[in-house]
């Protein structure tokens, strides 16, 4: 599918975050939004993101007005209109490491936005990506309508894809970078083998 909701950008990691979650940095989600349409139900959630000058622009009918300087207080949204909202933490987005093409080099993530200029990822998601961390770039898409978060959600989420559709391994395993880390980290704070067996006879 195209979209002109994209982003592309060098990814680290954070260890820290779920695999299921991305994190974005500020400079990228004060450019991308997402469409909502306003109905009885969401209108006070959304009126006060206008107020908090959350939002760039809103459409009514074939009209399009900017928001941001916010409403001013006199901005009052009415059901139909469609508003333009900044991307915020929580909102599904999809990723694509090129030039891999197989299934699960497709994967959506929950965004958290950080202050950093880099994309950040939980290292146990590179093995579906083919990723590292040698300036490695991937590809972000922001899905605008229901229909598409739907789809991204039952297609590309990470609980989706936890199995290999090729072997039928586990898709989560610690890469090369992460192995090494944790043994040069076990070897030098941790107990050798045979202590640490000893430590778990007492250890409930």
């Amino acid at each position: 599918k195209g979209s002109g909701f994209s982003s592309r950008s060098v990814i680290t990691g954070d260890p820290y975050k779920g695999v299921n979650e991305i994190g974005l940095p500020f400079e990228i989600a004060q450019r991308i939004t997402f469409e909502e349409r306003v109905s009885q139900h969401n209108m006070n959630y959304l009126q006060k993101l206008v107020d908090e000058k959350l939002c760039l622009t809103y459409r009514d009918g074939m009209s399009t007005y900017s928001l941001r300087e916010g409403s001013k207080g006199h901005t009052f949204l009415r059901p139909g209109q469609v508003v333009h909202r900044r991307i915020m933490d929580g909102d599904m987005v999809f990723i694509n490491r090129p030039p891999t093409t197989h299934k699960h080099s497709l994967q959506a993530l929950s965004v958290y936005i950080h202050d950093d200029h880099t994309v950040k990822i939980n290292p146990l998601i590179c093995g579906p990506l083919s990723a590292d961390f040698d300036g490695d770039c991937i590809h972000l898409f922001y899905p605008q309508s229901l229909a598409a978060r739907s789809e991204v959600l039952e297609l590309f989420s990470v609980e989706k894809q936890l199995l290999s559709s090729h072997t039928g391994n586990f898709n989560l395993q610690l890469a090369t970078d992460s192995l090494l880390s944790l043994k040069l980290m076990f070897k030098k704070y941790f107990f050798d083998r045979v202590a640490a067996e000893q430590l778990a006879m007492f250890v409930p």
